[in-house]
């Protein structure tokens, strides 16, 4: 399936559920932030998003910066 054809398919399905818009690129996104909140180290996320170099994979961390003040905290001294 297409790109194309993908986004026109989840535009009918969003439309049918009465659920804001995304696409599938959102869901990309969100795919790759969650597991990296789930504690999954950047390498393994790399390998499962497709990506060839770790410098893609991070842009598309949308962690806040409330996830980085957490785990600052977490650093014992």
């Amino acid at each position: 399936m297409s790109y194309s054809g993908l986004a026109f398919a989840l535009e009918n399905l969003q439309r049918l559920a009465g659920i804001s818009e995304f696409t599938p690129h959102d869901m990309r996104r969100t795919f790759i932030t969650q597991l990296l909140e789930k504690g999954i180290d950047l390498n393994t996320v790399r390998q499962l998003a497709g990506h060839s170099d770790v410098s893609t994979t991070v842009r598309y961390d949308k962690r806040d910066l409330d996830w980085q003040n957490k785990a600052s905290e977490a650093i014992v001294f």
